[in-house]
């Protein structure tokens, strides 16, 4: 997870770089780790938010932020079963993210379902 988590680091910078510079106005998420409270298990995780384009690294999980001070914490194969027509593969990009640009309807968030850390 380092090895990954600092390549994809190295990524963001030089896509926030050319974003600027470009004026383009994607937000490149962050590949995050987070570990498990109860033991010593390591997650990744991204953030995606409601009404805001980004480019998702691969990760575990996903939390969704509705923008309503709430924060779904999901497994990511799930939420690509049930959302996956919102995720387009960015195929020039290693490693592999996916542009967002619309956000998992209520009903999605509900089928989807939340998990517990």
């Amino acid at each position: 997870m380092q090895y990954l988590g600092k390549l994809y680091e190295d990524q963001k910078e030089l896509l926030d770089a050319l974003h600027e510079k470009e004026a383009i106005e994607i937000f490149v998420a962050a590949f995050s780790g987070l570990r498990k409270e109860s033991n010593t298990e390591l997650f990744s995780y991204c953030v995606w938010s409601r009404d805001v384009d980004t480019l998702l690294p691969k990760t575990q999980l996903i939390m969704l932020n509705s923008g309503d001070d709430s924060m779904s914490i999901c497994e990511w194969d799930r939420v690509f079963e049930v959302a996956g027509d919102l995720f387009e593969l960015d195929e020039d990009r290693y490693p592999v993210r996916y542009l967002v640009t619309d956000f998992p309807s209520p009903q999605q968030i509900a089928e989807i379902g939340e998990i517990e850390l």
